[in-house]
């Protein structure tokens, strides 16, 4: 067999088994949407009739959300319909085809069931039974969407970070649910780094007054902790203006969510959700400093009949270092800057 061969089948071999795996783990992940959706179906009593059911996973809510169709086969003889669904968080009937002027059917949520006010119902009619129950387990969203990020090559002033989401195994969603399977809001995570960018423009003394406060604070010997005074003193003197407390207060500003949002664009199929500070650089001193990266959180949405989402997570790098200048008091101005 030739190199080239031999090769494509290793590759073959390694695809088979990446596909295999994801649709194991797909599998149960589903298996625990079905048990849940099963669990609510047992509930539904007569004369509802169950035709056709959609699940969305609603992932900042961590809740399934259940759509059943169905018909009244027969006048109620209440005035309520009760379905024993324990764990239900919301619950509505929407008039799909009725004899009711009303749009809505009032419902009423317990923790073990759930209240439908049937006195406008008549035989025939069509509703849409929306319901919404926590996840369990946790992790059904890793289980049933594969992400990966790549952090591309930085260009001159920016640094970009490519997303892929897609669900593992679609063949199996379409399988069990016809009707319609989705996953709204999908979290993805990209950690942007940013600590050796930082490095490149906060003046070297100041790097070396606080290292010299860490060593300080860690230091038991006095002999040990009067060098390292007098080395912390002299960074200082070297840095020279400005004091350090309402300089890294200053500093911190740029890493509040509302600041770093500025140097964030998403573009494609994903959407910019949130953003917040990593663990801080030196996590021994008693005040904050930087972070190692910034945990910027996009969202996209997947389906059956969309089950991949592409997009860019753009960093304006330059932009964000150029503040940071300003902020240490390093960057000389034009009359014409803002």
């Amino acid at each position: 067999m030739s190199n080239d061969l031999f090769a494509d089948s290793l590759a073959d071999k390694r695809d088979r088994l990446v596909d295999d795996k994801d649709q194991r783990v797909a599998e149960r992940g589903l298996s625990s949407v079905v048990r849940q959706t099963d669990a609510v179906l047992r509930g539904i009593p007569s004369p509802i009739q169950v035709l056709n059911t959609t699940v969305q996973v609603l992932c900042p809510k961590n809740t399934l959300g259940l759509s059943f169709a169905v018909r009244i086969t027969a006048n109620p003889e209440t005035s309520k319909i009760r379905l024993n669904a324990s764990g239900v968080v919301f619950a509505q009937l929407r008039s799909i085809v009725s004899s009711s002027s009303t749009p809505l059917v009032r419902a009423e949520v317990s923790p073990s069931r759930v209240s439908l006010d049937s006195s406008h119902m008549s035989a025939g009619d069509l509703y849409s039974l929306d319901l919404e129950v926590p996840i369990r387990p946790t992790g059904l969203v890793d289980a049933l969407v594969r992400r990966d990020a790549t952090h591309e090559s930085p260009k001159s002033t920016d640094s970009e970070y490519w997303m892929h989401a897609q669900i593992r195994y679609p063949e199996s969603l379409t399988r069990r649910y016809p009707g319609g399977f989705d996953l709204r809001d999908v979290e993805f995570p990209v950690s942007v780094a940013i600590t050796e960018h930082l490095k490149t423009v906060i003046p070297r003394s100041f790097i070396q007054e606080l290292e010299a406060g860490v060593d300080l604070l860690a230091e038991r010997s006095p002999y040990e902790k009067d060098i390292l005074g007098r080395r912390h003193v002299a960074a200082m003197r070297r840095r020279g203006h400005g004091n350090t407390m309402e300089l890294l207060g200053n500093l911190q500003a740029l890493f509040f969510p509302e600041s770093f949002r500025k140097y964030v664009e998403v573009f494609d199929d994903f959407v910019y959700d949130s953003c917040e500070r990593g663990l801080s650089f030196y996590d021994s001193l008693p005040f904050p400093t930087w972070p190692r990266a910034m945990n910027v959180v996009s969202r996209a949405q997947l389906g059956v009949n969309h089950w991949f989402a592409d997009g860019v997570l753009k960093y304006k790098r330059q932009d964000f270092l150029d503040r940071v200048k300003d902020v240490m008091g390093l960057r000389v101005r034009s009359p014409t800057q803002p």
